[in-house]
């Protein structure tokens, strides 16, 4: 904010002038641009851009490869043995197995990344409401497992492939879900 004895100020050279307060305000830009300029050119000229000794090593270092480089394109890369890199083993990882999600109890569910008690719960309950999942991707039927919750289980639970009872499913929701 300017202060207003400053306004004042403006003004009367505004006046002065007879210039509109547009025309004096880009009056105003073009100065400080001008002064702003002549202070950079100054400082510039008084103030080395790089010491030269850095350009001197940079010359001979570019010398020393430019020489061995011609070196080798007419005679040949040098033959060197380097000896056999040893490679460490990798450390085994320990494997984790799926998790059957048609055969695993509430407590081997909330083993499972993001599932608790009450979804563990829901998850037994609809496989006993509505049968064994056909495929993990069935899981997404169950309240409150949607897309980024399936997608942190998929590498980690399998749904073994169970026969369906006799008898018609057509009461239960719609089955083997497949992502888009």
């Amino acid at each position: 904010m300017i202060p207003q004895t400053f306004r004042k100020h403006l003004y009367r050279l505004e006046v002065r002038f007879g210039l509109t307060s547009a025309e004096f305000r880009g009056l105003l830009l073009f100065a400080a641009l001008l002064i702003l300029g002549i202070s950079v050119r100054e400082l510039g000229l008084r103030i080395p851009a790089v010491d030269p000794a850095i350009y001197q090593e940079l010359e001979e270092d570019f010398a020393r490869r430019a020489e061995r480089f011609f070196a080798q394109a007419m005679v040949g890369p040098v033959l060197v043995e380097l000896p056999e890199p040893t490679v460490a083993p990798m450390a085994t990882l320990p494997t984790r197995q799926l998790l059957d999600i048609n055969s695993a109890t509430t407590d081997q569910l909330e083993t499972l990344p993001r599932i608790g008690p009450a979804l563990a719960g829901r998850i037994v309950r609809y496989r006993e409401t509505f049968g064994p999942f056909q495929s993990v991707h069935d899981l997404v039927l169950v309240q409150g497992i949607g897309p980024t919750v399936l997608k942190g289980l998929q590498l980690l639970v399998t749904a073994s492939p169970v026969a369906p009872p006799p008898g018609d499913r057509a009461d239960g929701p719609p089955r083997s879900i497949r992502p888009p």
